[in-house]
């Protein structure tokens, strides 16, 4: 098996025409979405930092593997919040280690009533790496083995929007938002060392959902659809049940006909104070012809948050 990674990853990473170069998107780690859309940057009045770990393609040495650690922070009465995060994204001989910030004005209608209008930007910078050593193909004479560690590093920024029909301190009514981002707009090439070049594409994605409160949680449908240049695109429909300060159970399906189902519990009082832990995981499977190829998925996740 191990034979196929570098050309899988090739694919991933190096090709633009083929497939998305960021890392995929998590429906488990919903209150993160800055990563993606700056404009959503602690888009509620609470700080929280969390931890994120994906595997994907259990049945693949090597498969995809992503690590994210990130805050958020909202200034409430200068109607901003800023964030950062860190990420580590390996697909075999192949890594990613990137650090952002990201920061997010805020645009109140009718003081809130009639919605919120975010505007955010984020600039990164990012690790690439390279290693021949651990890269195997059926061609032992191809040139993309190179001998030893290629890495290069390249900055890059990002821009986004993000409208809901309420504001950040309004959340417990029913509303809907949506938003647009673009990121790596900076899509120059990644020198390894000729031929071994990666070509870095530009990335956008959008966002469309609800949420609908009852008298003990709420329930949110949302849409996000990825794409990525060229001609590359992916969407995702999920479903989240919350029942406030207990837990939460979503559900989620792609258009790769990859199924999720995920479960978080939600622990306050006590030594968590004001404040509330969240901690969840998640299951993929992919139910198409890839399905007995690609084996499971799986994903943890931890985060702290507090009311301001």
């Amino acid at each position: 098996m191990k034979q196929y990674i570098l050309p899988i990853a090739i694919l991933i990473w190096g090709a633009p025409l083929w497939a998305q170069q960021l890392p995929h998107r998590s429906n488990l780690f919903t209150d993160a979405s800055f990563i993606w859309n700056p404009a959503m940057t602690a888009s509620w009045n609470f700080m929280e930092f969390g931890a994120n770990y994906r595997q994907q393609w259990l049945g693949f040495n090597e498969a995809p593997r992503t690590a994210t650690a990130g805050i958020q922070f909202p200034f409430v009465s200068a109607n901003m919040s800023v964030g950062g995060y860190l990420m580590h994204d390996e697909v075999g001989p192949l890594a990613f280690n990137s650090g952002a910030v990201s920061y997010s004005y805020k645009v109140r209608f009718n003081r809130g009533y009639g919605g919120q209008l975010a505007i955010g930007v984020t600039g990164s910078f990012g690790q690439y790496r390279f290693d021949g050593a651990q890269a195997l193909a059926t061609d032992p004479n191809d040139a993309l083995l190179l001998d030893g560690r290629s890495t290069a590093v390249q900055p890059n920024f990002g821009t986004g929007l993000y409208y809901t029909s309420r504001s950040g301190d309004d959340y417990e009514e029913n509303f809907f938002f949506a938003g647009l981002a673009a990121n790596q707009l900076l899509a120059s090439d990644l020198t390894f060392g000729n031929p071994a070049n990666l070509r870095r594409a530009l990335h956008a994605n959008a966002l469309l959902g609800a949420r609908f409160h009852s008298s003990a949680g709420f329930a949110e449908p949302a849409l996000w659809v990825r794409y990525a240049a060229e001609n590359v695109l992916h969407a995702t429909l999920n479903f989240r049940y919350e029942m406030e300060e207990a837990f939460w159970a979503g559900l989620s399906y792609s258009t790769d006909q990859s199924v999720g189902l995920q479960a978080g519990f939600i622990l306050t009082g006590g030594f968590f104070q004001d404040g509330q832990l969240r901690t969840g995981v998640q299951g993929t499977y992919n139910i198409g012809q890839l399905g007995g190829f690609q084996g499971a998925g799986m994903e943890c996740y931890i985060a702290y948050r507090f009311a301001l």
